[in-house]
Formats: structure tokens, C-alpha cells, sequence
């Protein structure tokens, strides 16, 4: 049977809004033309004056935008960047499956790609180990940055300022009995993440597994997804941890280099994350 590992999830916070957002702009996408007020209205199955609000913050936020056509509504060009960076995102998965079977046939563990969105990590694509028990990721499964070696990945990539505002703004609530929930520990996690190249996580979100995360770089340096082998931590050994460093470090570089990537135009050490490092999170006294 299979290991099935869960995040926890809030479904209560906000999710009608979420719905009621997104019924308008699929209505406004399935139209061929600038749609009125009511038209949305009718479409999406919402009162105009619940309509007329949403459009409101959706049009502030660039997503929707007014035709000038009889006070119509179109979708609007953000839009357009969003599925931009959906196609970036899915020339990152294409470019990389065969990568990520490779290194799940070499240490037999499942092996995911992660990217971030916000202040989350997703699972985007994935080889499934081929035990028994095993770790499953699904697609879409979502944990908050500071939970989960993948995450630790992407704070790290982050500029100590970038770091601080999103530790302004998020509550390090504990997932598991070894979730980072003070600051300080989480800023040195980050600072041995950048010192070795790799984040590695032991039921930090309190189902059971244990993961190793190596940035994937594209031409520019920056770090724009994560492998990340994951299992069962009462199956993880040291001669386990050694061969995942080893197998994820090898398969991330070569997707890197896919994806055009070369070390030898970068800076070696600390700088090969952000050019914009302080020495504030690597010594945790920053407040």
C-alpha cells in the first residue's frame, strides 16, 4: 500500500471569495467579446452588486480591465503574465522529467520538481519511488515556505530584505514537533543552506517523511524551482542521506544546464544564491 504524507490546509479562510473571483474571470475568458456588468453577473450566477465589487478588486489587480465598449469588461494584461510564467513554468517540468526518473531509478525515492508561488512551494511534477511504501506527492500540494526542505530552498534564494518582509508578514505556526517556529532558528536553517547547497527536512510537517532540496538555476543564476528526493524517515540512514545529497545535487545540475545554466560565468560560494546577501541571516541578528 502507499505512504500518503498530507499537508494541512485551511478551507475555511476566504475560499468563497476565491470562487466568486474566479467564476468571473471564467466567464469573461469563455466570452468572445467585452461583456457588460450583467452579463458577468448572469454568467458567473452572482448578484450584479456582488459582481460589481469583485470586478472592482480584480480590475485593481490588473486581471480584469474595462473595454470602453458600452462599459464592457475584458480580461486584463495580467492576465497575459500569468500564463507567462505558466508556460515558463511548464517548459521547466518538460525539460525536466527525464531528470527526475533518472535520479528516482538511482536512489529509488520519490523525486519531485517544486516551484514557489507566493509565500507556498507546490509540487509541479514528480517520479514516484517504486517501494511499496512510498512517499506521494500530488500534484498541486502546497506547504508554506518555511515548512519542508523545498521551501528552505527558495528562502534562501531570497535577499536578506526579501527574507525579512516575508517574516514580517508570516506566523512560523508549528506543523510538526521540529516545524521552525522562531525566526532566528529559521534564519540560521537558511544560512546553512546557502553554506552547503542543499536543504534537507525531517518531519517538519508532520507526516513522517524526510526530504533533501537542491536548487535548479536558469541561465541568469536565478533559482527558479527545486529537486527534491523525499521518503519515509524510518527508512532514511546516513549511507541514505549521503547517496540523496549526492543524486540530488547531480540531477538538479544537469537540469540547470538544460535549462542554460553554467557555474563558471557565476560568482562560487555565497553570491551563487543573491548578489543582494547581507551578513544579517547568515548570524541571525537581524530583528
Amino acid at each position: 500500500m502507499k505512504a500518503r504524507f498530507h499537508t494541512v490546509k485551511n478551507d475555511t479562510y476566504g475560499i468563497r471569495a476565491v470562487e466568486r473571483a474566479a467564476d468571473v474571470l471564467a466567464a469573461l475568458a469563455a466570452a468572445d467579446r467585452p461583456q457588460t456588468l450583467s452579463a458577468i453577473a448572469a454568467r458567473a450566477e452572482l448578484s450584479v452588486a456582488t459582481t460589481f465589487r469583485l470586478i472592482r478588486t480584480l480590475q485593481e489587480r490588473g486581471l480584469v480591465m474595462p473595454s470602453g465598449e458600452l462599459g464592457g469588461y475584458t480580461l486584463g494584461f495580467r492576465v497575459l503574465e500569468l500564463a507567462h510564467a505558466l508556460t515558463r513554468q511548464l517548459d521547466i517540468i518538460a525539460t525536466s522529467r527525464q531528470f527526475l526518473v533518472a535520479v528516482r531509478d538511482q536512489v529509488n525515492e520519490t523525486t519531485g520538481l517544486t516551484v514557489r508561488t507566493g509565500d507556498h512551494w507546490a509540487h509541479a511534477a514528480h517520479a514516484e519511488a517504486l517501494h511499496p511504501v512510498r512517499r506521494v506527492m500530488d500534484i498541486g500540494e502546497t506547504a508554506p515556505l518555511y515548512a519542508g526542505c523545498a521551501g528552505k530552498v527558495f528562502l534562501a534564494a531570497a535577499s536578506d530584505a526579501e527574507i525579512e518582509a516575508y517574516l514580517d508578514r508570516t506566523r512560523l505556526l508549528p506543523l510538526s514537533p521540529t516545524t521552525p517556529t522562531n525566526a532566528n532558528v529559521l534564519r540560521e536553517q537558511i544560512a546553512t543552506v546557502r553554506g552547503q547547497g542543499f536543504a534537507e527536512s525531517i518531519n517538519e510537517r508532520g507526516a513522517g517523511g524526510v526530504g533533501i532540496a537542491v536548487p535548479i538555476r536558469v541561465h541568469d543564476g536565478r533559482v527558479v524551482a527545486a529537486l527534491e528526493i523525499s521518503g519515509p524517515a524510518d527508512r532514511y540512514t546516513a549511507e541514505d542521506r549521503a547517496r540523496w545529497i549526492e543524486a540530488a545535487t547531480d540531477g538538479a545540475r544537469r537540469i540547470s544546464s538544460a535549462l542554460g545554466y553554467h557555474p563558471s560565468t557565476h560568482m562560487p560560494g555565497h553570491e551563487q544564491w543573491t548578489p543582494r546577501q547581507r551578513s544579517g541571516v547568515a548570524n541571525g541578528s537581524q530583528e
